[in-house]
């Protein structure tokens, strides 16, 4: 996606993650279902990391994002990229 190429953010690893969503959206940027070990692993980081650079992008207003539980426990991101 040309918009997440185009942005700026604190590093590599931001970057990358920014790259990752920006594959998952929709025409709309909304990217739904992603697992923070599915992006970890994606992205070769730590799922830590993940967590911690999708905190830095929402703080950079990048994103706008919401966490979801599935039926077994586990942890949903979903994000709206902000597009304009």
């Amino acid at each position: 996606m040309k918009w997440a190429r185009e942005q700026r953010t604190g590093g590599p690893g931001a970057q990358l993650l920014l790259l990752e969503l920006g594959l998952n959206a929709s025409d709309l940027g909304t990217v739904v279902d992603l697992s923070i070990p599915r992006l970890a692993d994606v992205t070769r980081q730590s799922r830590r990391t993940v967590s911690r650079l999708l905190a830095e992008l929402e703080g950079l207003g990048a994103l706008e994002r919401a966490d979801a539980y599935d039926g077994t426990g586990g942890r949903r991101v979903i994000v709206k990229l902000k597009l304009d």
